[in-house]
């Protein structure tokens, strides 16, 4: 369910409480996810044209963190532009934009800590959909993501310093 400000500029303790009357029963988690990945999408393609005309002919990063705000216990998305590589965390995505190839692409997923600890302690128990995450927590246990944000770091050192070389 997703409540529209209409440029309002309402308060989003407001529209929390709004969200918090409105009868749920009706939904089904699919409904609920659904929504979620279609509102994550228009953020992260949002992010994605604004930064493509801010950094023209630049390859660039779209960090998604998830947090939790303590106050009201909403869970924000918050897509963030980077020109580097962020270290691998809990709560993370990460996509990477192209430029050349105007491609974005999935780098990694990692989920908060608890999910985490879930998916290592027992990494056989899950099924084929869940496969992709388990993938991913596996490669951020054992330091595989480290070394590919490493390897995306220097190919950035790279190009930077072939810029350099051309402007002296």
């Amino acid at each position: 369910m997703i409540i529209k400000d209409n440029g309002k500029n309402t308060p989003i303790g407001k529209m929390a409480a709004e969200l918090a009357k409105k009868d749920v029963s009706g939904l089904l988690v699919g409904d609920v996810s659904s929504s979620h990945v279609k509102e994550l999408f228009k953020l992260l393609m949002d992010q994605v044209e604004a930064t493509k005309k801010n950094w023209k002919d630049e390859d660039f990063f779209i960090e998604i963190a998830i947090r939790k705000d303590p106050i009201t216990d909403i869970i924000r998305k918050l897509p963030q532009a980077r020109r580097t590589c962020p270290e691998p965390f809990y709560d993370q995505q990460l996509f990477y934009y192209d430029h050349h190839k105007c491609e974005l692409e999935l780098l990694w997923v990692v989920p908060d800590i608890e999910t985490c600890a879930l998916f290592i302690s027992n990494p056989l128990s899950y099924s084929k959909t869940d496969k992709a995450l388990l993938d991913y927590v596996l490669d951020f246990n054992s330091g595989a993501l480290d070394r590919k944000m490493y390897e995306f770091s220097k190919k950035r050192e790279k190009a930077c310093q072939k810029i350099l070389r051309v402007k002296e």
